[in-house]
């Protein structure tokens, strides 16, 4: 059968055959050139590749090298910096301090101090003046094209933060350069650093850390016998607490420097958290932009630190001692004094009990005799007849005025007695010719009285107490009980009655003066001896049968009333009225009230009179007492010296000065009492102290030393006097030698305390306590006077702290920096500074203190002192500054081209801790070395390390 043709199969034909052929030749062509194609395209892709992977690696190899040579400046930076400023008696300024610097004003200088002259400059710490010539690049150096820039950019309206200095080549001999054959020396890139002094600038993220104070620190149980003071349990005892921001700023006042920021307690938690100084802004990034932050570049940073040492010492240097509560402190005055606290507390109000004078012949700084001072003094007699059995009978009476001269309240005791020494030995005849009977004033009855113990004076009252001895009590006319005259009989001295008596009176001589002394418990509060020539005189009693009538002759004496001889130390006839042995000038010669005669001075003490000191013109307080841990050296300008006020103000004269407390000393304010390791440290009351750990696996001890002696033995551990400042540090140190205007302000303003509150048991609060000074730094809240009303005569006495205006800030800053340009060197001490009077100078230069001396007299605590200043910025000045920011450049240049291929930056804050370097010679000493170590010994001081470090891109710097 025969299939339909339609479903035959097909036999293609020849020419389809030859169709189909081509087409499979065409499509291989076509893969083919694709394929071609494809590896070209890979060729060429991996070529580029190569040639960027090779250029990739040539860049990486030249910012390898350039940051090398950057790395290379850093080391060169570092070492040039131990070697210049490790030993402890250099000193370090901004150039801006010299003239010539207009150029290169943020240069750090290095001075060594010279004696008897000015600080000699040895160096600047920029690239260029390690080599012979130290001073081979100087500020007055113009910047070239050239020149890269560390700090700051070419924007014309930020030149004045610039620094820009010249690259220094870095050269390889030929030969190690391949194809360059041999002979000579090829630049192959070059490198710059640049220095920057931190201390100089105010130190930003420093807390306040008043609040983290959460311990007890009460004394224990069974303290030894010469432990230090009582303590105090910071976690209840919210007022004390409280009472720090008083001593010493919080921190320094950053609205000085940055005028939109606000330091909230928020902020103020965040703030140690900063570990660099662009940190800052992310706390606040609205207020602390990077602009912001540029702008005071040269005159904030994050923290700065120092050193505690002492700059008076020798060219050796040395360190400070601790005053914190040590039971070896010497003097004792100055012991007794630091470890002073209230017996009681009620409200603001502190109640202290007198101390009498360990020694009364100190006549020198520090002396400290805690008591009620006595103005002004009567003992007045009479003698009558006795009408029982006919005997001479003398009469007397004790008038004295006493005054509290601190701050706070003073309690009588039961044991404070008035005692008096040096009377006369008068003879007594009657007319009827009995007699002549000689009295010897002194021994015929016990003339001493005893006070009140019942009496309380308030801060600065001065108040009237009468009576007699034998003994007998003294009390004041607003007691319950009235203070009585004394009578004494002399037996066997028959007078005839309708007689007459007549007294004649020998002259006392200043040479032996009338002595007055005032006890405690036996031992002295003070001698007064007034430098009066009592004159002779007769005096007579010719009464109605000689009875009791009137007073015949007295003694008496009156301090000075020119009420600057009490406060001002610039005065040359100026005492310190504490003093424990009180004599001379100091009393009035030719008062109106009393008499060298002793016949006139038979009138009571007139308790309204007019003379400057008297029961009706109270308060009148010019002295502080601690009342819990001090912080501040400047706290001592309280203590007793030959003048008041001697501490901390620039006085004249030949007196040895005392100034050098800042230096030799300072408060630890590490707790005796509570619990704690090195490793783990609390806060401190003193804020501004920090613990360092130089060996974690050996940490210093905190164990108890109160029976050790550090003169005599290798003490060598934290709660030690003079070893406690091998582990410890200034935490916000500021260079009193600064230039920054800005640093100066944020520094000075740093007493902000909100909601201050003032007036004693019953206290007032005002809103904000701003921009403040403390006279009273421990008892300022005590007084009564709003601290906002301008100081007047009427408030000139009764008023603890003195709040500046942000202008007045102004001007004092400017005028220190004026001032500090003006002399050109570094001040080499503290003490220095203080004897120059910058701040005296300052404070004048702002118009602080009325024009007014009657009004407000000078040195009063309604006059700002420099004293008051320094009480508040004491804890963290230095003349030279320990923490330092390195800026180091380095770049590649090609051998063959002199192309430069590669630049890096990087930034290094560089920290002196008290740790010593290597000796030159022997073997560390750890218990003696550290707190003096010899220059030859230790030629290159103590070390510095590295604390941050970072790679800048040009966005950083």
């Amino acid at each position: 059968m025969t299939p339909y043709p339609e479903f035959l199969p097909h036999r293609p034909q020849a020419s389809d055959r030859t169709l189909r052929r081509g087409q499979r030749s065409g499509f291989a062509l076509l893969i083919t050139v694709t394929l071609l194609a494809f590896l070209v395209l890979l060729l060429v892709s991996l070529a580029s590749l190569t040639r960027v992977e090779t250029q990739v690696a040539a860049n990486t190899q030249k910012l390898a090298q350039a940051r090398q040579n950057a790395l290379l400046a850093l080391n060169v930076a570092i070492g040039h910096l131990q070697q210049a400023t490790g030993p402890d008696q250099r000193l370090t300024a901004r150039a801006d301090l010299t003239s010539g610097a207009s150029n290169q004003p943020y240069l750090t200088g290095v001075w060594e101090p010279a004696a008897g002259g000015n600080p000699t400059l040895k160096t600047w710490l920029v690239s260029g003046n390690q080599g012979s010539d130290p001073l081979d690049f100087k500020p007055s150096t113009a910047a070239s094209a050239d020149d890269v820039i560390l700090v700051g950019d070419d924007n014309p309206s930020t030149l004045a933060q610039q620094v820009k200095l010249p690259r220094r080549s870095i050269s390889v001999p030929t030969s190690s350069v391949p194809g360059l054959g041999s002979g000579g020396d090829v630049v192959i890139g070059h490198y710059a650093y640049w220095v920057g002094d931190e201390g100089v600038k105010a130190s930003a993220a420093l807390n306040d850390q008043t609040d983290d104070l959460n311990y007890d620190n009460t004394i224990i149980a069974s303290p030894p016998d010469n432990a230090p003071t009582t303590g105090a349990n910071w976690s209840v005892d919210t007022d004390l607490r409280g009472y720090l921001r008083q001593l010493a700023p919080a921190h320094p006042h950053l609205p000085e420097l940055f005028s939109d920021y606000t330091n909230t307690p928020a902020l103020n938690v965040l703030l140690p958290r900063a570990l660099n100084y662009e940190q800052l802004g992310l706390l606040d990034p609205a207020n602390l932009t990077r602009d912001k932050l540029y702008a005071r570049f040269h005159d904030a940073t994050t923290i700065s630190r120092a050193v505690l040492v002492d700059h008076t010492r020798s060219v050796d240097g040395g360190l400070r001692q601790d005053l914190s509560d040590s039971p070896d402190v010497y003097p004792s005055a100055l012991r007794n004094f630091v470890k002073e606290r209230a017996d009681t507390r009620s409200g603001l109000q502190s109640t202290h009990a007198q101390k009498q004078s360990e020694n009364r012949a100190d006549t020198a700084f520090p002396m400290f005799s805690k008591g009620l001072v006595l103005t002004e003094f009567l003992i007045r007699f009479q003698f009558s007849r006795n009408a029982g059995n006919g005997n001479l009978r003398l009469k007397y009476e004790v008038q004295a005025e006493l005054w509290n001269p601190y701050a706070t309240t003073l309690g009588a005791a039961s044991d404070l007695a008035i005692r008096v020494a040096n009377l006369p030995t008068v003879t007594v005849t009657s007319s009827d010719g009995d007699g002549p009977y000689t009295v010897n004033l002194n021994t015929v009855a016990p003339l001493f009285g005893y006070v009140d113990p019942a009496l309380v004076w308030a801060p600065g009252q001065i108040r009237w107490v009468k009576g007699a001895g034998g003994p007998g009590t003294l009390y004041a006319p607003d007691s319950t009980t009235a203070g009585t005259a004394r009578s004494v009989g002399i037996a066997n001295s028959p007078i005839a009655p309708g007689s007459t008596l007549e007294i004649s009176i020998p002259p006392v001589s200043s040479g032996t003066p009338l002595t007055v002394e005032v006890k405690r418990g036996g031992l002295w509060l003070a001698t007064y001896k007034p430098l009066i020539d009592f004159q002779p005189g007769t005096a007579t009693n010719d009464s109605p049968s000689l009875s009791d009538a009137g007073w015949h002759f007295g003694y008496a004496y009156d301090f000075r009333n020119d009420i600057r001889d009490w406060i001002d130390p610039t005065r040359a006839s100026a005492q310190d009225p504490r003093r424990t042995n009180l004599d001379g000038t100091f009393f009035e010669t030719a008062d109106s009230a009393w008499s060298p005669q002793p016949v006139d001075n038979i009138n009571e003490i007139n308790l309204a009179g007019t003379d400057t000191f008297n029961a009706s013109r109270t308060p009148l307080a010019l002295f502080d007492l601690p009342n819990q841990e001090s912080v501040s050296v400047g706290s001592l300008q309280h203590l007793i010296g030959e003048k008041p006020y001697r501490l901390g103000n620039p006085t004249t004269g030949s007196l040895t000065t005392v100034n050098d407390y800042f230096d030799r000393y300072y408060f630890s304010t590490l707790p005796r009492w509570h619990s704690w390791t090195a490793l783990n440290p609390p806060a401190l009351p003193n804020r501004y102290m920090e613990v360092h750990v130089p060996d974690p696996a050996n940490p210093p001890e905190t164990d108890d030393i109160y029976g050790k002696n550090s003169t005599t033995s290798a003490a060598d551990h934290l709660m030690d006097r003079t070893h406690a400042a091998k582990y410890l540090m200034i935490r916000g140190a500021f260079n009193i030698n600064s230039t920054s205007e800005p640093a100066w302000r944020a520094v000075l303003s740093g007493i902000q305390i909100s909601n201050w509150s003032y007036g004693g048991a019953t206290p007032q609060t005002t809103n904000h306590l701003g921009n403040a000074f403390f006279r009273f730094s421990h008892g300022a809240q005590e007084l009564d006077t709003d601290p906002h009303e301008p100081p007047r005569a009427a408030n000139a006495f009764n008023r603890g702290t003195r709040p500046l205006t942000s202008g007045q800030i102004e001007l004092m800053a400017a005028s220190i920096v004026t001032q500090l340009k003006a002399r050109g060197t570094p001040y080499p001490t503290l003490r220095d500074f203080i004897d120059d009077g910058v701040i005296t100078q300052a404070i004048a230069s702002a118009g602080i203190n009325t024009a007014d001396l009657d009004d407000v007299p000078a040195y009063s605590p309604g006059w700002l002192s420099q004293a008051d200043v320094l009480t508040a910025i004491a804890p963290f000045i230095t003349p030279r500054s320990d923490t330092f920011r390195i800026r180091a450049y380095g770049d590649a240049q090609n051998p063959v081209t002199g192309a430069t291929e590669g630049r890096a930056r990087c930034e290094a804050v560089v920290q002196r801790i008290p740790d010593l370097t290597t000796p030159a010679s022997g073997t560390l000493i750890p218990a003696s070395d550290p707190l003096q170590p010899s220059e030859t010994k230790f030629p290159f001081g103590r070390q510095f390390r590295i604390i941050s470090f970072q790679w800048l891109s040009p966005h950083d710097f």
